[in-house]
């Protein structure tokens, strides 16, 4: 397995979530993962952002490797994809239940994404309704198990 960079993952998540046209197009946000969603209503229905707050070694010798010549250690990257659904007033259950359904299109998608050098692994899903009940707020955690340079 060859190191991947961080970046690298997920820009492969962000392609694959906006590949997707059903039930309609996936956008990403032109806000960092760590600004998305501040104000729900700023965005457009299926907008989304990637995020990797933390990388951790598998092992701690992991990162010491180099010593050995190895060209990188492996580590565990928590990615996630932080994503909004509109949540019309007079179609709430219906679009709870096709937001569900949009979310399971989401994480087939970045399960289905080119794992060259990574595994992804689905953590959790969770979602929440805010706005007086005009938007599902999502999350969307998978674990990436990969090489990176330490060298």
């Amino acid at each position: 397995m060859a190191v991947v960079a961080i970046s690298t993952l997920r820009a492969r998540i962000a392609a694959a979530l906006e590949a997707l046209t059903s039930p309609a197009a996936w956008r990403e946000s032109r806000w960092s993962f760590d600004l998305f969603p501040s104000d729900p209503g700023q965005y457009a229905h299926l907008a989304f952002a990637v995020g990797a707050p933390t990388t951790t070694p598998t092992a701690a010798m992991e990162l010491v490797r180099h010593k050995r010549g190895a060209e990188g250690g492996q580590v565990t990257t928590a990615l996630q994809v932080a994503w909004v659904y509109r949540i019309r007033a007079d179609r709430q259950v219906a679009d709870y239940d096709s937001a569900l359904d949009a979310e399971a299109v989401a994480l087939r998608a970045i399960t289905g994404a080119s794992q060259v050098d990574v595994h992804f692994l689905p953590v959790d899903l969770t979602r929440r309704i805010v706005g007086d009940g005009t938007w599902l707020l999502g999350t969307i955690r998978v674990d990436a198990i990969h090489r990176i340079a330490i060298q």
